[in-house]
């Protein structure tokens, strides 16, 4: 089902649970913990707030994602046994995609300037 966004909002501190299983075979159901930082919310056209993250480039809706654990505040990371080193690569690449999304604003913000929106 295709989710339909009508607001971005930014996510500071907020990351998504992830339970992926890996394994070559369908009897070795090894789990496999990810953690990884929220790029923004979206509140959709049915009035539900999901959350967006990066996978390989591209900005998913993580509710739709199978493997979807739950939401997790930076408050409770160590509560998952996230390490130091782990959480500051974490907190790098979320300012990264800030960043990225300051940019982005900013170059849209020219655009709509000059196409008089």
């Amino acid at each position: 089902m295709k989710t339909v966004i009508t607001h971005i909002m930014p996510a500071p501190d907020w990351y998504a649970l992830f339970h992926w299983q890996v394994g070559g075979s369908e009897d070795d159901h090894t789990p496999n913990e990810e953690v990884t930082p929220l790029v923004g919310w979206a509140l959709t056209r049915s009035g539900n707030v999901v959350g967006l993250a990066t996978f390989g480039g591209d900005v998913d809706v993580v509710d739709c994602i199978e493997a979807f654990a739950q939401y997790i505040h930076v408050s409770e990371l160590s509560r998952f046994g996230l390490s130091r080193e782990r959480f500051t690569a974490l907190q790098s690449m979320v300012a990264s995609v800030e960043k990225f999304s300051e940019i982005r604003s900013a170059q849209y913000k020219t655009y709509r300037e000059g196409h008089g929106a």
